[in-house]
């Protein structure tokens, strides 16, 4: 596996594995938010959910709706309604503020604090926005978007970026060969590739070396052309077409075309 498509897919990794750690860690922190806004008191001893219902809220019927909740500090747990029955010591009664009965019916309890210091850390407090999830769903989407886009077509754009290097590498030889100078320390031509397999595009840059003036499209146009022509001819390489020349500083710039699927020899 190429050292870039393996630091590639590393990071995706670590990515999806900080958010998913995020969204475990926030998502207790939903029912601990919640617990926050609910007021729990200490159950008498041998009651019934029921009769702390009616005692807390006026009605035994309540102690079926989703706002009383029966506590058990020493499970840091909400008891499921179908385990309702006689409290044992130290469980707790939770009632939602706005749901709570006259204060005259809560005086004889005394309010205690049911969710623990869990309660009080950022990530649950986070977790109560709705902003968080939001934020956290557009993450999993662009890690969505990321996964299809990049890490997926990563293999098939590495093995374009190296046809065309290739391609770009026969293609300069090829050019200089006549400008050989015999004794030379460095080619005639400084040369530079620039593939971008995602627009399906190679650049192939081609400048004077020191003193020479060749290749230059302001009074060498008609030979550079030339040359090109006799490099694509000679290369016979259909995979790629000569589109566009142009100037870019020093250097000329031959914009090659990859046709279809066959530089790489399957879908990009």
């Amino acid at each position: 596996m190429p050292a870039s498509l393996h630091r590639l897919r590393q990071t995706h990794r670590i990515v999806v594995g900080w958010v998913a750690s995020v969204a475990l860690a926030a998502v207790p922190g939903v029912a601990h938010a919640r617990v926050a806004n609910l007021t729990c008191f200490a159950t008498v001893a041998g009651e019934t959910a029921s009769q702390s219902a009616r005692r807390l809220t006026g009605s035994a019927a309540h102690a079926r709706s989703l706002w009383f909740q029966i506590y058990d500090p020493a499970a840091a747990r909400f008891v499921p309604k179908d385990e309702y029955g006689r409290l044992p010591p130290g469980w707790r009664a939770c009632v939602l503020a706005a749901r709570a009965g006259p204060a005259d019916a809560l005086a004889p309890t005394r309010p205690v604090l049911s969710p623990g210091p869990r309660a009080d850390s950022w990530i649950h407090h986070v977790a109560a926005r709705p902003e968080t999830w939001w934020g956290l769903a557009l993450v999993v989407g662009v890690l969505a978007i990321w996964e299809t886009l990049a890490v997926r077509r990563a293999p098939a754009r590495l093995a374009l970026a190296a046809t065309m290097t290739d391609f770009g590498r026969r293609f300069v030889r090829e050019f200089e060969r006549p400008l050989f100078r015999a004794g030379a320390d460095a080619p005639a031509v400084a040369s530079r590739l620039r593939p971008l397999p995602a627009r399906r595009y190679l650049d192939i840059l081609l400048a004077p070396r020191g003193q020479w003036r060749y290749p230059n499209l302001s009074d060498h146009r008609a030979n550079v052309e030339y040359d090109i022509g006799r490099v694509m001819q000679l290369l016979n390489d259909d995979r790629f077409v000569a589109e566009r020349l142009f100037s870019q500083g020093r250097w000329v710039v031959l914009r090659c075309f990859v046709r279809g699927n066959r530089a790489t020899g399957g879908g990009t």
